[in-house]
């Protein structure tokens, strides 16, 4: 559930990039970098934005934030069949990733 944690912060600080609040984006990518402390490719996923953060580059770090937050969400469901079709049909719906997998692990019990 890592992943999902990180994903989330990824886009909190994709959204204070976009207004500017470097400040922020810088406070959420530390907090990513805790909890990611152990995932390598998490790891290498938030250099890339501290690299862009770091230069103040609005636009690369919110497409870099956006493609990364997108893979790490479609990586946590995509190991069975199932769990995909129901996260293909949470997205017609607009609802988060997590909940489809919740209601996927709820539904299996």
């Amino acid at each position: 559930m890592s992943e999902l944690e990180v994903a989330g912060y990824q886009e909190e600080a994709r959204e204070a990039a976009q207004r500017g609040d470097w400040d922020r984006v810088d406070r959420v990518v530390a907090r990513a970098k805790i909890v990611a402390r152990d995932n390598v490719w998490m790891k290498q996923s938030l250099e890339a934005l501290e690299k862009y953060s770091r230069k103040r580059q609005t636009q690369q770090f919110s497409k870099e934030a956006l493609y990364s937050a997108d893979k790490m969400n479609k990586r946590l469901v995509a190991d069975d069949d199932h769990q995909l079709s129901i996260v293909k049909v949470s997205k017609r719906k607009r609802l988060p990733i997590y909940v489809a997998k919740w209601n996927v692990e709820n539904a299996c019990k």
